[in-house]
């Protein structure tokens, strides 16, 4: 069952600043991953759904994330890797 969220849900990711040097990086991972162009990119597309993700893309993605950033990120954080914002925001949890 899927979640529907408001832009007034609290529960809502915050949206990728294009200012921030982590989101950035992460939005090229993905392109680069995704083969597609990082202006391509909308930050809150469904990464399975909209932009054809699979497990190794995902994977792959994952440890690409964690070589840029020097950090570890446990392998059952994929389920929620569902868009650019939530890898953006696991990231930044396990980085700080």
């Amino acid at each position: 069952m899927a979640i529907n969220r408001t832009p007034d849900d609290k529960t809502s990711v915050q949206q990728a600043d294009s200012n921030d040097p982590i989101s950035n990086k992460i939005r090229k991972i993905v392109a680069e991953v995704l083969e597609v162009g990082s202006e391509a990119i909308d930050p809150n597309a469904q990464l399975v759904e909209d932009m054809g993700m699979d497990s190794m893309k995902a994977l792959e993605i994952l440890a690409a994330v964690e070589k840029a950033f020097r950090v570890k990120i446990p392998e059952d954080s994929l389920p929620k890797m569902t868009t650019v914002n939530r890898v953006i925001q696991i990231a930044k949890q396990y980085a700080s």
